[in-house]
């Protein structure tokens, strides 16, 4: 396997975009095809945010090794503590933010969890995974539940020429980016490390994107 040296940040131009998620989703495989094996480990995480506790969470539990986390008001503290304490996890579980006055809560997201919300006031919920493979069938299924959450995949991986910080990026339905607002209906963005916007627009022509809009700050 090569050695992986990341040096600063990727740079992000947006190759595609659609109200179709369905076409987004096949722009953003014509450029998985053309990533390169062998080389730095890949991955794939998956992060959806603004969700209703009350309404919203079910869906998400087809996720394998999802985590859900909410702002929790510290008065609200002791309620919510007393309801999921079973269901907390040996290692750190609770942030308290003393500027905000809220608990930042993070837990895993299981059946157990959703039903003991049920019966909670209703929070703002975040969901995010950890490191999962690359697979489609990984990618697929966070699509079939996403519906109109705004959300991101995000592919770790590296490109024929380059293994920097390379990767992908799909927003769906506004998700913002790297600061902007988001971009209306669903988008995706090319990873590239820095100084080599040819490669990238070389990379993007391959799979049948010939406009990049950029650059941006990626990760």
């Amino acid at each position: 396997m090569a050695e992986c040296r990341p040096v600063g940040n990727s740079v992000t131009w947006r190759v595609f975009s659609s109200p179709e998620v369905g076409l987004a989703w096949a722009a953003a495989s014509a450029l998985l095809e053309r990533h390169r094996t062998g080389c730095c480990p890949s991955h794939l995480d998956f992060y959806a945010q603004g969700l209703s506790t009350a309404t919203d969470l079910d869906r998400f539990l087809a996720i394998p090794g999802a985590s859900a986390s909410f702002d929790v008001p510290l008065e609200q503290w002791p309620a919510i503590a007393a309801s999921v304490n079973d269901l907390r996890r040996d290692r750190d579980w609770a942030t308290y933010y003393r500027d905000s006055g809220k608990i930042h809560l993070n837990l895993d997201l299981t059946p157990a969890l959703v039903s003991a919300f049920r019966s909670l006031p209703n929070f703002v919920a975040d969901i995010s995974t950890p490191y999962l493979d690359i697979s489609n069938a990984n990618a697929e299924l966070f699509l079939s539940v996403v519906e109109d959450a705004q959300a991101e995949l995000a592919w770790r991986l590296c490109w024929p020429r380059e293994h920097d910080r390379g990767g992908l990026q799909l927003a769906l339905n506004g998700y913002p980016i790297w600061g902007n607002e988001g971009f209306p209906g669903h988008s995706v963005f090319l990873h590239y490390h820095g100084g080599k916007p040819e490669e990238a627009a070389e990379l993007a022509r391959s799979a049948g994107f010939a406009d990049l809009d950029g650059p941006g700050s990626g990760w």
